[in-house]
């Protein structure tokens, strides 16, 4: 026997005292080894390329060689190891590494699903028979672990949606029930009071009904079913109702009564910022940019409708162009007006004269009103930001309110004299209290741009107009009742007017539409077709100091 083949078997039996068989590791190399039982002494790290050893350690190819060429000693038992060609591979730990390693690596592709299959086929492919079993037999087992978990939460999962679909459905089958009964007894009682009546009218008004069924019966059960602790008003609410659709459905089309022009005959296009009639109706203001209020006599005006160029009682110029005018709600004579330039003016329209000048604002007052309920009392809103209140009694202003943004429109509650609602180019609609002014009582928001105008439709519902082109009715308890839409308003103050039943604005399609409270598509819609002038001269498509009275019927 040679001194070369001594020394292998002596290092194969090295190998044997200090590693585990190759037979014993393979099968269940990730059950009885870690990564503790294979790290080189030198590095601590998984062996690679793994030498041993006279002695019969182990270590890393690269590591050994340093450490035998700087010391010559074994780093574990500091036996003399007198060069390179003392160490030799261990192959059967070799082996057990490359075993361990792939185990490592395919247990890692299935519990994180990081690896695609032609990477876990390359890895398995280093496995042996034991292993390749081992491991089909986990997955096997994980599949079915998997599969049933997710059948238990796609059951769960079911079973909560059908549970909350019977609740859901069960609720609504309750609530059409007390409908179907609110709407059976209501036919009853309509049923037993049936008159004759006129069929082509009823025909037509049967029309309206049917294109806006579906608003019509929403505001139904809003009007007939109760609100939780309030008793039911059968009759009552009925005859609310039916009042409330008998106004909707009566009116047809406009009919125009007369047409005025605002401007001089001489004058280019002249733009009318705002018409008011005082506290009777017998007469109207119109003011604009010409820098002139213009008080006209309703039946003259309306008696001489052949006319278009009609007479003012009353011609009273001003410093700037004019944005609002409004009367004193108690006073007949009495009007208020706001301009450009900041200032808030009073008037006697019976002489004529300004009687009163306020210019505490900085910039455009965009708006002016007068309270109901306190007629020495009213209002200014500014492109300052703030929002002033004023007596006809002195001489400079009571309270200042600064708010966020522009002040585009400011109104009294006409049934309180402590509540006032300002909109804003903040695009929101705020409701004071006077008593405690220091913050809003409400903000109202839902617009997506400023809001132009806000007028009262009752004590405790309001109107807000935006240049989103939308028209809001809210209650003040900040809840909005409905959208309505229909119009084009992108830029321009085109106009709000309400009353407790209906809601009328103007349109930059140049038109006028009308909404009644109870549905958010237009009622009635009048579309403008601008006269020939003076001299046959033809007004241009957008011109704005033609304007016309249009009551509906």
């Amino acid at each position: 026997m040679s001194a070369e083949e001594g020394n292998r078997k002596k290092r194969k039996r090295s190998v044997s005292q200090s590693r585990p068989e190759p037979d014993d590791t393979v099968s269940e190399p990730s059950a009885r080894l870690t990564n503790t039982d294979l790290m080189c002494p030198i590095c601590f790290d998984l062996f690679n390329e793994v030498y041993v050893t006279q002695c019969g350690h182990s270590f890393c190819y690269s590591c050994i060689v340093v450490a035998v060429e700087q010391t010559q000693q074994c780093p574990v038992c500091k036996a003399v190891v007198p060069g390179v060609s003392a160490i030799h591979p261990n192959c059967s730990l070799n082996d057990v590494v490359a075993k361990f390693k792939a185990q490592a690596a395919a247990n890692r592709a299935l519990n994180e699903g990081g690896h695609d299959v032609a990477q876990i086929l390359e890895i398995t492919s280093k496995l042996g028979e034991d292993e390749l079993s081992a491991l089909l037999r986990g997955i096997a087992e994980r599949s079915q672990e998997r599969d049933k978990k997710e059948k238990a939460v796609k059951i769960a999962v079911t079973l909560h949606f059908l549970d909350l679909a019977i609740e859901k459905k069960e609720k609504e089958l309750m609530k059409i029930e007390t409908e179907m009964e609110v709407l059976r007894a209501d036919k009853m009682r309509l049923s037993e009071a049936k008159m004759e009546d006129d069929t082509s009218q009823v025909s037509s008004r049967n029309q309206r009904v049917e294109a806006n069924f579906g608003e019509i019966l929403e505001d139904y059960l809003n009007i007939k079913l109760p609100r939780v602790g309030e008793p039911p008003d059968g009759q009552k609410s009925l005859e609310r109702f039916c009042d409330g659709l008998d106004k909707f459905t009566q009116f047809r089309t406009f009919r125009e009564l007369a047409t005025l022009t605002y401007g001089d005959p001489t004058n280019n296009c002249c733009i009318v910022s705002s018409i008011e009639f005082d506290r009777d109706g017998e007469f109207f203001a119109v003011a604009g940019v010409t820098k002139k209020i213009k008080v006209f006599e309703y039946e003259s005006v309306v008696r001489n409708a052949g006319f278009t160029n009609h007479f003012p009682v009353r011609d009273m110029s001003c410093a700037a162009k004019l944005s609002c005018v409004a009367y004193n709600p108690y006073h007949k004579h009495r009007l208020v007006s706001s301009d450009y330039e900041g200032s808030v003016c009073l008037w006697d329209t019976s002489t004529g004269q300004r009687t009163g000048l306020h210019q505490e604002h900085s910039r455009r007052v965009w708006s002016v009103a007068y309270s109901p309920q306190e007629p020495s009392l009213f209002a200014s809103g500014s492109d300052d930001c703030t929002v002033k209140l004023w007596s006809d009694r002195e001489p400079n202003s009571i309270f200042s309110f600064s708010a966020r943004a522009n002040i585009c429109s400011v109104k009294f509650n006409p049934h309180s004299r402590y509540f006032l609602a300002y909109g804003s180019a903040d695009h929101g609609v705020h409701y004071l209290d006077l008593r405690s002014p220091s913050k809003p009582l409400l903000e109202l928001l839902g617009h997506k741009k400023a809001v132009s105008y806000v007028n009262f439709m009752g004590s405790d519902e309001l109107v807000s107009a935006s240049t989103d082109s939308e028209l809001k009715c809210w209650q003040t308890n900040g809840v909005c009742i409905r959208t309505y839409r229909g119009h084009t308003n992108d830029k321009n103050f085109v106009g709000l007017s309400v009353t407790p039943d209906f809601i009328a604005c103007g349109s930059e399609n140049n038109a006028v539409y009308v909404y009644s409270k109870q549905v958010s598509s237009p009622m009635l819609t009048y579309q403008y077709n601008c006269p020939r002038g003076l001299l046959v001269r033809q007004f241009p498509a957008n011109c704005y100091d033609q304007w016309m009275l249009l009551p509906a019927h």
